[in-house]
């Protein structure tokens, strides 16, 4: 039978009997649990270090860039971004959007280089898992039907955030080759002496 010993008195706890090994465990438990929090209140450091930095590099080589061809870009060079191309622009962005939330890192009492509080947070949002979520009953996605009209509403969505700097542009060549034959078929629809006047009137 494992040996007991009596806890220290503390206010409000009752005299109880515990088992030394448990003690050795817990105090051995907690002090690799100090050691680790250290390391990771190191790493993290370090990450937004390298993060900013990264995010500096970055905005110097965007301005280099010619406009519309950013996205382009980054997935073509810079592949060690991520998986997908759209994991690519999105951490080019989160890098880049720390470094214009730091300009002017400041340096607190002791060593490490400070950066704000929100900027850290949104930064470190990109590495936490997405929440799973329960699938309830009578859960489906909904598909709606095809409309002649959605992807004009979905086009004028683009426009806007396009027109008010939320989004980067888009390579020219490569949006009229894409858009080409699409533009041919709605002036079928449309009727051709109508898409004609368009040209004249715009």
């Amino acid at each position: 039978m494992a040996k007991t010993v009596n806890a220290r008195r503390h206010p409000g706890a009752g005299r109880q009997l515990v088992a030394p090994v448990l003690v050795v465990q817990a105090k051995r438990a907690i002090a690799e649990l100090r050691s680790a929090e250290a390391s990771l209140l190191k790493m993290h450091y370090l990450l937004f270090m390298r993060a900013w930095v990264l995010g500096g590099i970055l905005s110097r080589l965007k301005d280099q860039i010619p406009r519309g061809s950013w996205q382009t870009w980054v997935c073509s060079n810079l592949r060690e971004l991520g998986s997908t191309d759209g994991a690519r622009t999105e951490n080019a962005s989160r890098f880049m959007r720390f470094y214009r939330q730091n300009p002017n890192p400041t340096v607190g009492n002791s060593r490490h280089q400070i950066f704000s509080v929100d900027s850290m947070r949104k930064l470190m949002w990109g590495y936490v898992p997405k929440k799973e979520r329960l699938q309830l009953e009578g859960d489906e996605d909904i598909k709606p039907g095809a409309h002649h009209l959605t992807f004009v509403n979905q086009f004028s969505k683009y426009d806007r955030q396009l027109r008010n700097g939320r989004v980067d542009g888009f390579n020219v060549e490569i949006f009229r080759r894409e858009t080409e034959q699409m533009l041919h078929r709605i002036a079928d629809l449309g009727g051709h002496d109508w898409f004609r006047g368009l040209q004249l009137t715009s």
